[in-house]
């Protein structure tokens, strides 16, 4: 699996010196994470997870890893859950259901569509502090 961001707009906001993307991949088809950076102090810009469907607990541990990549100065990240198994909006449902029940879950903000979500967490270390998440996810049927 190759994330892979717009080439345009990304050439566009580097010739701009505004963003530096990383673009990481494990050798795990499971571990690609999206990282886009301030080009001037190297602050993060945008973090996002992207994982298969592994089931409930997958989907936990997925949240607990995004979130461990933030840091306070952080507002915006996004899940990605790629699905290739059958029966879509039943592991949907589930996930969604899941999430709540997430340690760092303060409330379901909107269904953006019907495969994405927006939520608003708190970070592990500070309760107060709370980061946007988006969690889409994408059909892919073996």
């Amino acid at each position: 699996m190759v994330v892979n961001l717009p080439r345009q707009k990304v050439v566009n906001l580097n010739q701009q010196r505004m963003v530096n993307l990383n673009r990481h991949r494990v050798v795990s088809l499971t571990e690609v994470y999206i990282l886009l950076k301030y080009a001037n102090d190297g602050s993060n810009l945008f973090v996002a997870e992207c994982k298969f469907w592994n089931g409930q607990k997958k989907l936990l541990e997925a949240i607990d890893q995004l979130l461990g990549y933030l840091t306070h100065r952080d507002s915006k990240t996004a899940l990605i859950v790629f699905i290739d198994q059958k029966e879509p909006s039943a592991l949907i449902e589930i996930a969604k259901k899941e999430i709540k029940n997430h340690p760092q879950f303060k409330r379901h903000v909107r269904d953006t569509h019907d495969t994405s979500f927006s939520y608003e967490m708190s970070l592990p270390d500070d309760s107060k502090k709370i980061i946007q998440m988006e969690v889409i996810f994408f059909h892919f049927p073996k």
